[in-house]
């Protein structure tokens, strides 16, 4: 009798037991042990049953299908409500262990849950469920399947002024959406835009990662209130997000500023795709977020814009003014005429150029190039630089 409760308590404390299988053994365990002599055997043996009930009760509910990425923060499942099978509803559960690294402090964690709770549109990556145990969360959210933006794009036969403005208007769609709830994202770039499906003439894009998002605190939707949010400094955290789509007003140390940040970072991508380089690059990102800072402006050099329209040009470049209050608001850009006369010609050197970007990671020397360096530093990365040691540093990386 005690070789087979040793035998059992050996099977529920390997890593190979599933949840389910230490549901059925701890019940057979009992036999042997009383409630809180099992709990007690099992917690030295560095199992924790609270956690494996929860997990067990994942496990009931959704069927995992397959692995969908793993980042600093966690792994990313595809998977499907049992009771759902019929239907084809497919969900994305983000699995997190906390406090495993800097990326996952349970203030972190609760503050992305606290703003992805107060919004459900379209055109965000919503949160179906949160399910948590003292040492995992899982998060349950929509499902992009079509992958990332530039994924797509460089897929594409034919990418045009229109392409671009059918991007950009379902951002701004959701961006006003979300100064209208409160919420500011600021850490608006490419990689945290997907796509819901991978037909790229019909798919709905969805904003991801909200890590970084604060919730400025109101009580319900309010659109007007969001266009009157320009001279906004209710915010703190300088050097929050990735330097190659951060404002001026966020690349301080001591930074004060409101949701008009989340505009320019728009504007950083727009200026992409519609050019296929970022409208600021430097060497270092010291040196990029001095040259945003004293920047009047993108300066449009770029062989292709000539070819593109002027109603373009005046839209990119009111996003990317210095001043906060002189960008429009999401809602004022969202009915600017770009997006009525966009034109549909296929932008070939935009094109070629992102291709030759996007699919070069290093020189012929392994190192890598000046415009790559500015394009994937982390905010980490730009702390040190800039010599803050990580102190008033906030980034999240992106899980595919």
């Amino acid at each position: 009798m005690a070789s087979a409760s040793s035998l059992g308590l050996t099977a529920v404390a390997s890593s190979g037991c599933t949840a389910g299988l230490v549901l059925t053994l701890r019940s057979k365990l009992l036999w042997f042990f009383s409630d809180d002599t099992l709990v007690s055997e099992l917690s030295e043996r560095g199992v924790d049953l609270a956690n494996q009930d929860v997990e067990g009760r994942i496990e009931r509910t959704y069927e995992k299908l397959d692995s969908l990425g793993k980042g600093a923060s966690g792994i990313v499942y595809r998977v499907r409500k049992r009771e759902e099978s019929g239907l084809n509803l497919d969900y994305a559960m983000k699995v997190m262990e906390k406090g495993s690294n800097s990326m996952n402090d349970e203030e972190s964690l609760l503050n992305e849950i606290k703003c992805m709770r107060r919004l459900r549109h379209r055109n965000i990556v919503n949160l179906i469920d949160v399910v948590e145990s003292k040492q995992k969360m899982w998060i349950f959210m929509d499902l992009a399947v079509g992958g990332g933006l530039y994924e797509r794009i460089l897929q594409m036969d034919h990418f045009s002024e229109h392409s671009a403005a059918t991007i950009i208007k379902q951002v701004l769609k959701a961006v006003h959406y979300m100064h209208s709830m409160g919420v500011v994202h600021r850490d608006l770039k490419p990689e945290n835009v997907l796509l819901e499906s991978k037909d790229m003439d019909s798919a709905d894009i969805k904003i991801a990662d909200f890590g970084l998002a604060v919730d400025m605190g109101w009580n319900s939707y309010c659109p007007r209130e969001s266009m009157k949010l320009k001279s906004s400094t209710e915010i703190r955290g300088g050097f929050c997000g990735s330097p190659i789509c951060m404002a001026p007003e966020v690349a301080v140390k001591s930074a004060r500023y409101g949701p008009q940040c989340d505009l320019w970072s728009i504007g950083c991508m727009s200026y992409e795709m519609l050019s296929g380089s970022p409208p600021f690059t430097a060497k270092t990102a010291k040196a990029l977020f001095k040259i945003v800072r004293e920047s009047e402006g993108p300066s449009f050099s770029e062989e292709c814009w000539p070819q593109i329209s002027a109603e373009s040009r005046e839209i990119v470049g009111g996003m990317l003014k210095k001043s906060p209050v002189e960008r429009p608001s999401a809602r004022e850009a969202m009915h600017h005429r770009w997006f009525l006369c966009a034109k549909d010609h296929h932008l070939k050197d935009t094109h070629d150029t992102l291709k030759s970007r996007k699919t070069r990671t290093t020189k012929d020397d392994g190192e890598s190039s000046d415009d790559e360096l500015a394009d994937t530093l982390t905010g980490e990365e730009a702390a040190k630089s800039l010599g803050l040691n990580g102190a008033s540093m906030e980034t999240l990386p992106s899980i595919p």
